[in-house]
């Protein structure tokens, strides 16, 4: 469970990924609590943003994206986004997530397919644009670790971050980098006019590294009850920003998340399953 910080910039290096993608608490809690429909608002509770359909397990079956809102204009259009399907197998293991609506590119389908080692653990996953290999996690165990990578030309690694993670499960470090094509500036003189534009060399890149340290806090029921977030990346070769952040979490009696402040603030709702 953490936000995902989304930086204000046109170079995004480091793309956050949670645990498991929308999944703010462990199956386990979800079982428990019988929850059928979670329901994700931001800070407005009229801001509706994610929701997500939920297995008798507490597994995710279904998850409907929305478009994002500012103010009261844009959520009286607000839409759809995307929809994800998640497939599973006769052992429950997810094994397929099917991002078949995408209504900002009508046609586009991904897929992401998980693999397990013989004695069941998770230890790899293939995202798929259309029929192209978009990315690649491993992961490992004691302690769980994913390691994301993308390639380019099938001749380089263009795109790597690592994340470690506490209990198995919360966001707590990430690292990495990526290579960026430069950003250059053409300047042409006509008489006593200058003029220029910029453009991005692909064919001359820079590497910017990331790096994020979360100090998590947990109660003694083992809720996470605040997340300290510390983020150093780069903006060009040796030019570095830094953000902080600190995101607190509230519970329902049952133990469900209510709500998380911080950048990215989100409120909870839920549906569940008749006794």
């Amino acid at each position: 469970m953490k936000h995902i910080l989304i930086f204000i910039l046109t170079v995004i290096f480091i793309q956050a990924k949670a645990q498991d993608e929308d999944k703010f608490q462990p199956d386990s809690i979800y079982r428990s609590c019988k929850v059928k429909r979670i329901y994700v608002y931001g800070y407005s509770p009229r801001d509706l943003s994610i929701v997500i359909d939920l297995d008798t397990n507490g597994h995710k079956v279904k998850l409907v994206h929305y478009d994002e809102s500012y103010d009261r204009k844009t959520r009286a259009r607000k839409g759809i986004y995307s929809i994800s399907r998640y497939i599973y197998d006769s052992e429950k293991k997810l094994i397929e997530v099917i991002d078949s609506e995408r209504y900002t590119h009508p046609g586009d389908t991904d897929h992401t397919y998980f693999f397990y080692s013989a004695n069941g653990v998770l230890k790899a996953s293939t995202h798929y644009k259309g029929k192209y290999v978009y990315d690649h996690t491993d992961y490992s165990a004691n302690p769980f670790k994913s390691v994301t990578t993308r390639g380019k030309n099938d001749s380089m690694i263009f795109y790597q971050n690592t994340q470690e993670y506490d209990r198995d499960f919360y966001e707590k470090r990430s690292y990495g980098f990526s290579w960026e094509p430069k950003l250059k500036t053409v300047f042409f003189v006509h008489g006593t006019d200058t003029t220029n534009y910029q453009y991005s060399d692909d064919k001359d890149l820079k590497r910017l590294e990331s790096f994020e340290e979360d100090t998590n806090q947990f109660n003694s029921k083992g809720q996470l009850i605040s997340s300290d977030i510390n983020q150093r990346f780069m903006v060009d070769p040796g030019t570095w920003r830094t953000f902080h952040d600190t995101a607190i979490y509230n519970y329902y009696a049952n133990g469900l998340l209510k709500w998380m402040s911080g950048y990215s603030g989100k409120n909870f709702k839920y549906e569940f399953y008749k006794p």
